[in-house]
């Protein structure tokens, strides 16, 4: 079972978050992360802290592997553009 400040992955799509808000509509539980959306407790399974902090790191790395290549390949065309030429 599923309550405030448990983090939890849906089992669906692999998305993980901590549970910030449980509600009950139509005889059906859902839980708010904290990305915003709700999910049926029915598709969400309890994860550990030492599980989400471990994804969420990969996530961010990979994110800044993302934006230092995105800058990298940027600083590489403007350098390439002050170049002249003469010789």
């Amino acid at each position: 079972m599923l309550a405030l400040g448990m983090f939890a992955r849906y089992i669906r799509t692999g998305t993980i978050g901590k549970v910030v808000d449980i509600k009950e509509l139509d005889e059906k539980t859902w839980a708010l992360l904290d990305n915003g959306l709700y999910y049926d407790i029915d598709h969400l399974e309890p994860i550990s802290e030492y599980e989400f902090l471990e994804t969420k790191g990969r996530e961010t790395s990979k994110k800044m592997d993302e934006r230092l290549k995105k800058i990298l390949e940027k600083e590489e065309i403007e350098f390439k553009e002050d170049l002249c030429g003469a010789g």
